[in-house]
């Protein structure tokens, strides 16, 4: 196939004599295997042209006297040709020299060029032997210098345009030794510190510890503080720290001193919160002095009683400011207080501890169980857990010779909910045998899976009740089973056998059915092929078929017949690629298959005129944010939010805000505050925020995006007066 190359200058005159490459863009595509780059030379006209088979490639020329030209993006198919049309930018060379801040030279440095422009290329370059350097092909616009050597801080500058003639100047670093003096003037070690640099509120430097000694090497030039905590006693942390001034090239020592901390007589007191009624069983803070002062700090917690009454001892002289575990509220203590009454009306109560026994069917404990994959060890079978969320919770009872028990504890007393005695049940022995489509036993070797009927449409990691291996003559033997509705699942080379499993159901037969196939294509909005884009195949909440698309964006993937579908297609960008291709993003295809039948489908990127940006308070990586078209209600079941989740449209991928010199973008959506749904076509969606972790909450929000632009829509957290769905 013809992949064209055609160079022009601004003013759209041919340019004649440049030289141009194209490589394949994915280094594990099948044409990188046997070619590299290939090379090619504009004629009088500006044009050349190279005969490539179909693929994806990365095109980019030099020219003297222009900026260098890079296209990540070109796509070339059987029935799309492709033409690549440079517009060369007046450039030039940028030429350089590195010294460090007394004038010496020096060599080895790598200097990096990063324009703001991400589909400009990014230059790099090494200073050699006489600490000279040049970056050809540099254009004008913003960007960011990057300099590094091993010995300096490095060195990160920005520019509107890069000049002709640069010199770069590495500081020579400080070094900081810190050591500690104990209350009794004797030298204390130290395991952890505390460094911040103050102008930049970021730490920097290379910390090594060695005799109790923290050693800080490769200090930016600046104002500092260091600190160091030490615990006297427990719960009880004391908190010496230093500001102090880096000197390029000179090292200095830092000595924190706890000689002088003077304390203050115990303090005692009750604890109440709203109405008046004691806090019992909840943790309780006192700190005095300021770290950012410089001077002494000290942290002591306590833990209430019954009646709400607390008594500390070792804090430092001075105010005490006292706050209990999980609340913002603040309460001012005198420095000669000795006796007080602490009042938080607005704390609430969200944690509390639970307390249970797990038993036998015999009414015997059991004496080594899990709860929530906790183990616990224990011949009377009690267990506590501290520190459980806001109710609804889930609870899980595993324990060998017995089927797993699913607890939902609806409501929490404060601070301690007892539970009723937990009773295992020793379960169900499930046979079975499973037939190939021929209807001869299935080989061995083959995964049978039970899920639960609600948990069909979780993902695949979550759900699986039990598991067993089919023998020579394919059957199976699962023990242990609650007993409780499920789906016996099995996946074979060619097909799918699924048959329901009823609550007191001991035996099941299965025949594997062919499986449904969808071919298709993954392409752009012109309809040119995208290799290398990810797509899979979910069903019944689970990734049944995944691959990437093929040199001309062409995919075939299985699913089990019968079942509804979702075809979804992922980023085909890498993080670390640079400069970055376009980001394309696709509304999800839903399907379902008879046996053997082959669906043909045209996964398109879409090109709406709409986006929208949703903020949440903070992030978390439970969280789930989905786009469904239409204005949908709020599913009745478990099951239905499930599936819900699964069929809705994701959010973009790689939408956090990053420097230029950032090249790999790290977790995308895991953890994040901030989702973007772009390209979207005009009309009415229901937003559906969601965190997935002991079962399922969700804020609902309907959106109309009949216009154009970007619409911005905060949203409360899901759990923030939002619905909830157990497991």
């Amino acid at each position: 196939m013809p992949l064209k190359v055609v160079a022009r200058d601004v003013e759209g005159q041919p340019l004649s004599g440049v030289v141009f490459f194209a490589r394949p863009a994915r280094e594990n595509s099948s044409l990188a295997r046997y070619n590299s780059v290939f090379v090619g030379i504009t004629n009088e006209s500006g044009t050349g042209q190279f005969l490539r088979p179909p693929g994806w490639y990365i095109v980019w020329a030099r020219a003297p006297g222009y900026q260098s030209f890079v296209d990540t993006d070109v796509r070339l198919g059987r029935d799309h040709p492709a033409t690549v049309t440079m517009t060369l930018q007046p450039g030039g060379t940028v030429s350089g020299f590195v010294v460090d801040d007394f004038g010496a030279p020096v060599a080895d440095a790598q200097l990096s060029w990063v324009p703001e422009d991400e589909t400009a290329p990014r230059l790099t370059e090494v200073s050699d032997k006489d600490a000279r350097f040049q970056f050809k092909g540099v254009g004008q616009g913003r960007g960011v210098l990057i300099a590094e050597r091993t010995g300096f801080p490095w060195i990160r500058q920005a520019f509107d345009s890069l000049p002709r003639e640069l010199k770069v100047t590495f500081t020579a670093p400080g070094r900081l030794r810190v050591r500690a003096v104990a209350p009794d003037g004797r030298p204390m070690n130290i395991y952890d510190t505390d460094l911040e640099q103050l102008d930049s509120g970021e730490s920097s430097g290379h910390r090594v510890s060695a005799d109790g000694v923290v050693i800080y090497e490769g200090l930016r030039p600046g104002r500092y503080r260091v600190a160091t905590s030490y615990a006297p006693w427990p719960s009880t942390w004391w908190t010496a720290a230093s500001e102090f001034t880096v000197v390029p090239g000179q090292a200095q020592e830092v000595v924190l001193s706890f000689e002088g901390f003077k304390e203050r007589e115990a303090l005692q007191g009750r604890v109440v919160g709203p109405g008046g009624h004691p806090l019992s069983s909840v943790r309780l803070f006192a700190e005095a002095g300021s770290e950012k002062a410089g001077g002494p700090r000290s942290l002591i917690e306590a833990m209430t009683d019954a009646q709400g009454r607390f008594a500390m001892e070792h804090l430092l002289k001075g105010p005490q400011r006292m706050r209990l575990s999980g609340s913002q509220e603040v309460v001012e203590v005198a420095a000669d207080a000795r006796d007080v009454s602490l009042s938080f009306p607005a704390f609430k109560v969200e944690e509390s501890v639970l307390d249970g026994r797990v038993l036998a069917p015999d009414g015997r404990p059991v004496g080594r169980f899990k709860v929530l994959g906790t183990t616990f060890e224990d011949p009377e079978g009690r267990f506590t857990l501290p520190r459980v969320a806001s109710p609804p919770v889930e609870l899980i009872f595993e324990a060998r010779h017995f089927a797993p028990l699913r607890r939902v504890v609806e409501t929490l007393t404060s601070p301690r909910t007892v539970l009723p005695d937990i009773v295992l049940d020793r379960g169900r022995t499930v046979r079975g045998q499973v037939l190939g489509m021929d209807g001869r036993p299935l080989a061995s070797g083959h995964e049978v899976s039970l899920i639960f009927t609600r948990d069909l449409n979780l993902p695949s990691a979550q759900g699986v009740l039990a598991r067993a291996l089919t023998d020579a003559d394919g059957r199976f033997v699962m023990a242990h089973v609650p007993r409780d509705a499920g789906v016996v699942i099995v996946h074979a080379k060619a097909g799918t056998a699924m048959q329901p499993l009823g609550a007191e159901q001991q035996t099941v037969n299965l025949r594997v059915v062919p499986d449904a196939r969808v071919q298709g294509s993954v392409v752009d909005a012109e309809g040119r092929p995208l290799e290398g884009y990810p797509v899979e195949s979910w069903c019944k909440g689970r990734v049944v078929s995944e691959l990437e698309a093929d040199e001309e964006g062409r995919f075939t993937l299985h699913a089990p017949s019968g079942q509804d579908c979702v075809l979804k297609v992922s980023d085909g960008r890498k993080p670390w690629s640079w400069p970055r291709p376009p980001r394309r993003v696709f509304l999800p295809r839903r399907f379902e298959g008879a046996p053997g039948e082959t669906l043909q489908v045209e996964m398109r990127a879409r090109t709406g005129p709409a986006s929208l940006r949703v903020r949440l308070p903070w992030g978390s990586e439970w969280y789930d944010v989905v786009l469904v078209p239409g204005d949908v209600p709020l599913p009745a079941t478990t099951p239905e939010m499930n599936a819900l989740v699964v069929n809705g449209i994701d959010p973009d991928f790689d939408v956090l805000e990053r420097r230029p010199e950032w090249i790999d973008s790290g977790i995308i959506q895991s953890g994040s505050d901030a989702f973007e749904f772009s390209s979207l076509p005009l009309g009415r969606y229901t937003l559906f925020v969601t965190e997935n972790l002991e079962g399922r909450s969700v804020q609902r929000i309907s959106l109309d995006l009949s216009k154009p632009g970007v619409h911005d829509i905060a949203s409360k957290l899901p759990g923030d007066g939002g619905a909830y769905f157990a497991r």
